[in-house]
């Protein structure tokens, strides 16, 4: 049985190993380009009277899907509500999304926005330092009232996000 020589293994390998480190860089270059779609959804928040409203503009090439706000509220189950979803918004197109300031004496701070860019891929941007995630899972609701997961599992994550 005849192997071939090792100039032709050497020739084999390293043609190998362009190819994986080719489609590496193919991938991570539509990586960075999803990203940067994402972190053209631009987000801020002002006060106004019993009411926060959360602006919401898409300055990306392409339509957003989803959109909605996340808020804290705090008590003895801290957790997240989500408010106001959007059906779609266009490229340049804004929307707002009225959050109350709070109930029975507890302040709700709007957290983060979330949406699904064209590719169908979730995102959350902060709304306090304007960082955007990559959202792996739509969460689901774990007990009445519209609460969605309790907070300190969504700061353990979000510590976990950004220490990748």
């Amino acid at each position: 049985m005849d192997w071939g020589t090792v100039p032709a293994w050497l020739s084999a390998v390293l043609t190998g190993g362009s190819l994986t480190l080719g489609f590496y860089i193919i991938l991570r270059d539509h990586k960075k380009q999803e990203e940067a779609d994402a972190r053209n959804v631009v987000c801020w928040d002002e006060y106004e009277n019993k009411f926060r409203n959360v602006f919401i503009l898409n300055k990306s090439a392409r339509p957003i899907y989803g959109v909605s706000v996340f808020v804290r509220i705090p008590g003895p189950e801290d957790g997240l509500e989500e408010f106001g979803s959007t059906a779609a918004l266009r490229p340049d197109e804004e929307t707002s999304v009225q959050v109350p300031r709070g109930d029975k004496g507890a302040r709700w701070v709007p957290w983060c926005v979330g949406f699904t860019d064209s590719d169908g891929q979730h995102w959350m941007r902060d709304i306090e330092t304007g960082k955007t995630y990559r959202r792996k899972r739509v969460w689901t609701p774990l007990h009445n009232g519209g609460r969605i997961e309790s907070f300190k599992t969504l700061r353990r994550r979000r510590k976990v996000i950004q220490n990748r």
